[in-house]
């Protein structure tokens, strides 16, 4: 049946590109984002009586989250995110305009915003200032959880200067740890102690990118 082979294709990207999104803002804003993007567009279409898409409108609204958080990330033959963002969209209301219910593309624009505005509450979409922003209580960001478990750590002092050892020089005692997985993990812990106090847009684009490559690295 072609309606059951979509329906796979749509959890499967949903499982995909909601995993992606997991790794970045962590799993209970990731359960808020999907409680907020499935609920919320179900009670407002219930009640202007719209047809709902069930899984789809949500995989449609996954897919874009990334694909505005990760613009230039390449797919097939080298096609940058946001130009197959475009066309996936141009397509689908190109689609439902042809079909001519204005009702159904009333609840895909619908389910497009709250899915918006759901991202830049739970911190995604940093790079898209003009969408408001809605606080959220910390129970549904995790952040009591974060503060209570974390610990701030201090920042590292400056190391002095040392003569260069050489081949003289003893080994280092067995179970002694590395210099530099220490400092790659004070650096993430302060990284983190950000994200605990202000949240996780408050980081820059290059503390972002320092945060994936260190959390890789300390697995």
């Amino acid at each position: 049946d072609q309606r059951l082979l979509w329906a796979a294709v749509a959890v499967a990207l949903l499982w995909y590109f909601g995993g992606r999104l997991e790794e970045q803002i962590g799993r209970i804003r990731m359960t808020t984002l999907l409680i907020a993007i499935i609920v919320l567009p179900g009670l407002i279409g219930t009640l202007l009586d719209l047809p709902q898409a069930g899984v789809r409108s949500v995989e449609i609204a996954v897919l874009l989250l990334y694909i505005a958080e990760y613009p230039h990330v390449r797919f097939f033959f080298g096609i940058p995110a946001w130009i197959l963002g475009i066309v996936y969209v141009a397509t689908d209301i190109l689609q439902i305009s042809g079909d001519g219910t204005s009702k159904q593309l009333l609840f895909y624009v619908l389910s497009l915003f709250v899915a918006a505005i759901a991202a830049r509450a739970v911190g995604m979409l940093t790079a898209y200032p003009w969408i408001p922003r809605i606080p959220l209580p910390s129970g549904l960001t995790g952040e009591t959880t974060k503060r209570r478990n974390h610990k701030p750590v201090s920042a590292p002092r400056r190391a002095s200067a040392k003569v260069v050892e050489g081949p003289w020089a003893a080994p280092p005692p067995p179970g002694r740890a590395n210099p530099d997985a220490v400092v790659a993990q004070i650096e993430l812990d302060a990284l983190l102690d950000k994200i605990s106090a202000s949240g996780l847009e408050s980081l820059t684009a290059d503390e972002k990118r320092r945060l994936n490559e260190l959390s890789k690295r300390l697995r």
